[in-house]
């Protein structure tokens, strides 16, 4: 202790063996303010950590954590509460559920938080997220592989940036169905929905939902086993206010139809059937 010079005081204790604690800190209660405290091992919980608290100069907190065996983590955070208001967390393996993160927090200086997860066992997840709350406000979200209900799955959330939410499925083999669809809710006002194949009842479609942008719904439907329908329809309820209904061969009846309708442009209805073998009848 030296009171009159520099008044700091220093204490380093080298082993703590009770615990199996090595730890070195020192208080410099008025020189510069500043509390370090290193520990290097902790035994007990089989933990490496390594934390500096620096409380009234430049009031800095890091803690660094590299090892933990308890639960199979390796973790690196740093906190800096006061400097530059950044919270810094890292986390590069998990054993215990078998997930792979490393995610930063970083609250007051830029406000973005950034999440990112690698590979997920338990649910053979692989996802790669970040968020970015306070800085841009955008939230990304990638989904690559789920293979617990074989689904394939790419989407971003964009909500304060630019409001769009993007979401892309490549793959359903649950269902067995395909789908691609984005959805952009603050932006252009789109939804487009587009699926590709769906063999759980043979049908495929594919169709767009364009809700705020220009109004317009289209729905594709080009083959349909089931029933033995090929249907092809769009819907434009707010742009030009058009239905058109195509239908080119109907099997389970035998009966081909060719009709469009137009509800608010012209006003127009046409039905055209070709032939009709069920009651073999020629309208």
């Amino acid at each position: 202790m030296d009171s009159l010079g520099l008044r700091r005081v220093h204490l380093l204790s080298i082993a703590v063996k009770e615990r199996s604690v090595s730890r070195r800190f020192s208080i410099d209660s008025h020189g510069l303010c500043r509390v370090h405290l290193l520990s290097t091992a902790v035994k007990e919980r089989s933990v490496s950590r390594r934390f500096s608290i620096d409380s009234l100069g430049l009031g800095w907190i890091h803690l660094h954590t590299t090892v933990v065996k308890e639960r199979s983590v390796s973790r690196r955070f740093s906190k800096d509460s006061l400097g530059l208001g950044r919270i810094h967390l890292h986390t590069t393996a998990v054993k215990e559920r078998s997930v792979s993160r490393q995610f930063s927090m970083d609250l007051l200086g830029l406000g973005r938080i950034h999440l990112h997860t690698t590979a997920v066992k338990e649910r053979s997840v692989s996802r790669q997220f970040s968020m970015d709350l306070l800085g841009l406000g955008r939230i990304h979200l990638h989904t690559t592989a789920v293979k617990e209900r074989s689904v394939s799955r790419q989407f971003s959330m964009d909500l304060l940036g630019l409001g769009r939410i993007h979401l892309h499925t490549t793959a359903v083999k649950e269902r067995s169905v395909s789908r691609q669809f984005s959805m952009d809710l603050l932006g252009l006002g789109r939804i487009h929905l587009h699926t590709t194949a769906v063999k759980e009842r043979s049908v495929s479609r594919q169709f767009s939902m364009d809700l705020l942008g220009l109004g317009r719904i289209h729905l594709h439907t080009t083959a349909v086993k089931e029933r033995s329908v090929s249907r092809q329809f769009s819907m434009d309820l707010l742009g030009l206010g058009r239905i058109h209904l195509h239908t080119t061969a109907v099997k389970e009846r035998s009966v081909s139809r060719q009709f469009s309708m137009d509800l608010l442009g012209l006003y127009w209805v046409h039905l055209h059937p070709t032939a009709v073998k069920e009651r073999s009848v020629s309208h």
